[in-house]
C-alpha cells in the first residue's frame, strides 16, 4: 500500500501532490486489551509513533508504547 500510493502523483485542481501513508498494526491481546477502548487506544498511540518517525512508515505496537 505505501509503495503503491508513494510512487503515484495526485492531481487535486491544478496542484499535483505527493501522498505517503502511515500505517499502524495492532493485535488484540485480551491480557493487555480489556476493551474495544483499550484497543483504539494502542492504535491511536501506535499510529501516532509511525507519524512521528517520518513519511511513509509502517509501526507495530510494542508493549512500551503503553
Amino acid at each position: 500500500i505505501r509503495y503503491a500510493v508513494e510512487k503515484n502523483m495526485f492531481q487535486v485542481g491544478e496542484q499535483v501532490l505527493k501522498v505517503t501513508v502511515s500505517i499502524a498494526v495492532v493485535a488484540f491481546d485480551p491480557t493487555v486489551h480489556r476493551n474495544r477502548e483499550d484497543l483504539l487506544d494502542c492504535l491511536e498511540k501506535t499510529l501516532q509513533e509511525a507519524r512521528k518517525s517520518g513519511p511513509n512508515r509502517i509501526v507495530a505496537f510494542a508493549d512500551e508504547m503503553r
